[in-house]
């Protein structure tokens, strides 16, 4: 017997649902978990989750996919899950569900040993910007010509073509991971996702539809 009502998850990834909303609500509710661990016992997520080289040399290999599930705060979370829903849907509806999963999560791999091997040693590593990263510049591959605005600070709007933008966001982290210019953030991580998602559209040969903008 099957009950006629859906599940959340249902509704979610039914045949008109989306993994990108999947994933936004899954690393909303695993904030929500991490602040309520972080308020009972401080400093437990940072060791025992986030990615770091201590734990990787302690044999915490689970820190790998743990770690993509963790956020530094309200604003990096709001930043990180906005960037995946633009990025994410347009990748999910031209690569389909298989190469958007391949694309997040081989993209926050990559990216975190990226940041375990070039980065500072011993600073925990949290976020699912690696993985966005690798989403965000599949996205700019596959419609290098697609006029985007942009805002600046939340503010100021700047059109651009999405090739420009991937070229910024690439080459400021680039220059930030070799100057220390915002040093508590994973740049390496970054770049390590962005190789990874560009790699993958030029593998998979994932092009845009002719009649796509």
């Amino acid at each position: 017997m099957r009950l006629s009502g859906q599940s959340l998850t249902d509704r979610l990834i039914g045949q008109r649902g989306s993994l990108t909303l999947l994933l936004i609500v899954t690393n909303v509710l695993c904030f929500g978990i991490q602040s309520l661990i972080d308020w009972v016992s401080p400093g437990w997520v940072e060791n025992w989750l986030a990615l770091s080289s201590f734990g990787v040399r302690s044999g915490y290999e689970w820190q790998f996919l743990t770690y993509m599930f963790l956020h530094g705060g309200v604003i990096h979370l709001m930043v990180n899950m906005f960037t995946l829903y633009f990025a994410g849907r347009e990748v999910e509806a031209i690569a389909g569900r298989a190469h958007f999963l391949g694309i997040y999560f081989l993209g926050g791999l990559v990216g975190g040993l990226a940041q375990i091997v070039l980065g500072p040693a011993n600073t925990p590593l949290v976020g699912a910007s690696a993985g966005v990263f690798a989403l965000l510049i599949a996205f700019t591959t596959i419609y290098p010509e697609v006029q985007l605005t942009c805002l600046i600070f939340f503010v100021i709007p700047l059109r651009m073509r999405a090739k420009f933008l991937a070229m910024g966001l690439v080459g400021f982290s680039i220059l930030s991971a070799f100057t220390g210019i915002m040093s508590d953030v994973g740049h390496f991580a970054h770049l390590g996702g962005a190789v990874l998602g560009f790699l993958v559209v030029k593998f998979w040969r994932l092009n845009r539809p002719n009649n796509y903008f």
